[in-house]
């Protein structure tokens, strides 16, 4: 498994990019978010805990 193509997008647009890609066969979903912060680090969180870089 894995991402065959990533796209870094706003979330109002989203939405209108997973349906054209939908239109085309293509199975498109929203697998993350990224949140303005002041430090310095990338924080993962997962089923099975958290990892911050």
């Amino acid at each position: 498994m894995g991402t065959r193509m990533e796209v870094y997008t706003n979330e109002k647009d989203a939405d209108a990019m997973i349906s054209v890609s939908k239109k085309f066969g293509v199975d498109a979903k929203v697998i993350g978010r990224v949140e303005a912060s002041k430090n310095k680090e990338l924080e993962i969180k997962t089923a099975t805990g958290k990892v911050t870089f």
